[in-house]
């Protein structure tokens, strides 16, 4: 060898032990073939993915987290998904949506459907509890139908339409699933006033959200390239064959499961949905999930036999709260029983082995909390029959629907958006746009009225709180607690129950706008848009709310409905005085300053309504000079 020739040698080794081996958190021109193998670059750019793709750093970076680091994770995800897939799948196509969206589950829970995050978001696609009730999906102490795959796909489906409506980019969706869209939209808005780009990349976005969308991303690739990844041996669960099946709510799940022959384990695995082992107890019937092998066994069950076995029923009288209105109930159309104490039982053990409350223990047998109770003495108690659960579904109606609070009408605030108002006022943003009838959450503008329906802010109470403990917590009184949700004592109060913290919500704006009708009678020679003029509305408006077809059909002495908005100051604004004899609306509107059309509006009165004497009216308070 010449010296010439061993110089080069030793050049190229220096030069090859410098080299670094490329990897996935280099570009993806760097990453070589293996034997004809495809590169990453060119399975990210296959056209079976209907979600955009992208191949930077922060995707190669979760490539490498999932299948080196979290490998054993990702194989138990991807056997879980095999239940699931399908049913997405189908779901998703129906809305007209991506199916690759299905891999948001995959980062969200895993496909693992007991999945609760430390934020308390709950089920295959981790709904938080208000974002679930804007799509009615329940949650309450009897179920959280975030829980059901059905119907949390189908909610998870109507979000994602939802948000492709506000910002038509499916990365910021994504990005506005993890963080929320006022976030997103606030992100972008900062971007747009610096002039910088909007895209998802270069948004400034909390750490989470920026390696959630690349996650994503990279477990698309994944799934759907597990030979590149030589991912193998995992067998993936068959796909969901239960269907569902309407029982009567006076069957629990322990006597459908001994109806049909099926262990009850395993009927309340298909229906986490329901938070104990009794349907809810406020409706005539409630559906569960069956596989299809049991189904005409119980068809058939309930066609012989109708009627539920009472040792079933009875298990109900630990499900009922303890308001006064269901005790009230247990006392009127219970079944009056009465048991001996024997040795050793005391008042909770006595509670447990009858399936009622302590509360209810003392309240029927008059006993003082600390007295102790004798072996042999007889306690009274009243148990649930089909009479009161067809009481109580009456009076006790879904909570969402007792706690629902006043309508009132806000001027929407310069800059806020629907999602921000329905937040403010514990309501949720589809409510927002049916009763307003907006086709979309874009459609709000400022100075727009729009109607609302507050409501209180609730929890669900966790295992071991007390109302103490609670009335600290949230800074409230025990008194304010108990008044809010119709306890009957301190000690009624149950785990996972929703509990009123904080009364519905008064407007934060200083004013409030309210529409009252009033009928009006059209002068000789008036037109619709000087009427319109007049009483601050619109030529459209007074048609569709007279069922005009044109503008042309207006006649003199013809009565028309109009709605006018009137404010409300933090003062007081008006007064009531009494009508005298001889009073008429004119004189009254000129003695305090005003006019006939403000006191109609004020008290809803028709422009040719009489007046009588006595008859108590409201007019305006005059502002202080």
């Amino acid at each position: 060898m010449t010296l010439r020739s061993l110089q080069f040698l030793i050049l190229l080794v220096i030069f090859c032990w410098g080299s670094p081996l490329p990897s996935f958190g280099e570009s993806s021109d760097q990453i070589s073939t293996d034997k004809g193998k495809p590169s990453l670059q060119a399975i990210a750019d296959q056209k079976y993915y209907d979600i955009p793709i992208k191949l930077n750093k922060r995707v190669q970076q979760m490539l490498r987290y999932y299948t080196e680091r979290k490998h054993s994770i990702l194989n138990r995800g991807l056997a879980r998904s095999g239940r699931y897939m399908d049913m997405f799948r189908r779901e998703l196509r129906a809305w007209g949506l991506p199916q690759d969206l299905v891999f948001v589950v995959a980062v969200e829970s895993n496909f693992n459907e007991r999945s609760v995050s430390v934020k308390q978001a709950v089920g295959l696609w981790q709904f938080m509890s208000t974002t679930a009730q804007q799509y009615q999906l329940r949650v309450d102490p009897w179920i959280d139908q975030r829980r059901d795959p059905l119907k949390a796909t189908r909610a998870a489906a109507q979000h994602f339409k939802y948000l492709y409506e506000i910002f038509g980019d499916w990365e910021l969706v994504l990005a506005a699933y993890n963080a929320g869209e006022g976030r997103v939209q606030r992100a972008v808005k900062r971007a747009k006033q610096r002039k910088k780009p909007t895209d998802f990349w270069s948004l400034s976005l909390p750490r989470e959200t920026r390696s959630y969308v690349p996650a994503i991303m990279a477990t698309a690739i994944i799934y759907k390239n597990l030979d590149y990844f030589e991912i193998t041996g995992v067998t993936l669960e068959p796909p969901m064959e239960q269907s569902q099946f309407q029982v009567p709510v006076d069957f629990s799940f322990q006597e459908v499961a001994q109806r049909v022959g099926m262990p009850l384990d395993e009927l309340l695995t298909y229906n986490m949905a329901y938070l104990r082992e009794m349907p809810p107890i406020d409706q005539k019937h409630y559906t569960i999930y069956l596989p299809q092998k049991y189904q005409p066994a119980l068809w058939q069950s309930l066609r012989q036999y109708g009627e539920p076995s009472s040792h079933w029923l009875q298990h109900y009288n630990s499900m009922l709260q303890d308001t006064p209105e269901n005790l009230q109930t247990l006392e009127r159309h219970g079944d009056l029983k009465y048991v001996r104490v024997q040795r050793g039982e005391n008042l909770s053990t006595i509670s447990r082995k009858y399936n009622t409350t302590i509360t209810r223990l003392l309240r029927w047998n008059r006993i003082p909390k600390n007295q102790l109770l004798q072996v042999g003495q007889r306690l009274k108690m009243y148990v649930v029959n089909r009479k009161v659960l067809e009481e109580v579904r009456e009076k006790n109606q879904n909570l969402e629907e007792r706690i629902r609070g006043t309508q009132f009408v806000i001027r929407v605030p310069k800059g806020a958006t629907l999602s921000e108002l329905a937040e403010r006022y514990h309501t949720n943003i589809k409510e927002l746009m049916t009763i307003n009838r907006l086709r979309s959450p874009m459609d709000l503008q400022a100075g727009q009225s729009l109607k609302i329906y507050p409501r209180p802010k609730t929890i669900q109470v966790p295992q071991g709180a007390t109302l103490s403990n609670l009335a600290q917590r949230y800074d409230v009184s025990m008194k304010e607690l108990i008044g809010w949700n119709n306890l009957a004592a301190p000690n009624a109060l149950q785990a996972n129950q929703t509990l009123i913290i904080a009364p519905p919500p008064e407007p934060t704006s200083q004013q409030l706008v309210q529409a009252k009708q009033v009928r009006i009678r059209v002068p000789q020679g008036a037109t619709l848009s000087e009427l319109a003029e007049r009483y601050n509305v619109t030529v459209s408006k007074l048609m569709e709310w007279n069922n005009l077809k044109s503008s042309d059909s207006l006649l003199a002495g013809q009565q028309l409905t109009v709605f006018r908005e009137i404010t409300q100051n933090n003062k007081a604004t008006h007064r009531i005085i009494q009508v005298r004899t001889g009073d008429t609306l004119w004189e009254i509107a000129r003695e305090h300053s005003t006019s006939v059309e403000q006191l109609l509006v004020l008290n809803d009165l028709e422009g040719n309504e009489p007046l009588r004497l006595n008859q108590k009216l409201k007019v305006p308070v005059r502002p202080d000079i």
